[in-house]
């Protein structure tokens, strides 16, 4: 996927911005590069770890992202209070339910990211089929 995801960056950028875009596959949590990107793109990897690891990838993303960087995350499957009287925020590193995926919400992922010095700029929902 990587490869494949590299090839269309390839025919998709100029040169001057390929140059700092690269997909790679590794392991998240011993890469070593403090400060190194501007953009952080999160896609539904949080739901996929076990609750004992929420804090440690909040706080890599705060490690990997370069001052002023952003993170971009879309998380899944989101499950509000009103559904099963509890949110998945109220047991951050426990979690309701089995999984993978854990279940996931607003709240939940907006306390671990707070936790490590983020800032909320935008909050949306991605509208249904």
């Amino acid at each position: 996927a990587a490869e494949a995801a590299n090839l269309y960056l390839d025919s998709a950028m100029d040169s001057e911005a390929r140059s700092r875009a690269n997909v790679e596959v590794g392991d998240f949590f011993s890469m070593d590069a403090p400060g190194s990107f501007q953009l952080g793109y999160d896609c539904t990897f949080l739901c996929a770890i076990p609750p004992a690891s929420r804090q440690a990838w909040a706080s890599k993303w705060a490690e990997l992202l370069a001052e002023g960087g952003e993170l971009v995350t879309l998380i899944f499957p989101v499950k509000s209070s009103s559904e099963s009287g509890a949110d998945p925020a109220d047991t951050p590193l426990e979690g309701p339910g089995g999984g993978p995926p854990y279940a996931m919400s607003p709240k939940l992922v907006k306390f671990l990211l707070e936790s490590a010095g983020f800032e909320q700029h935008s909050l949306e929902q991605v509208p249904s089929a």
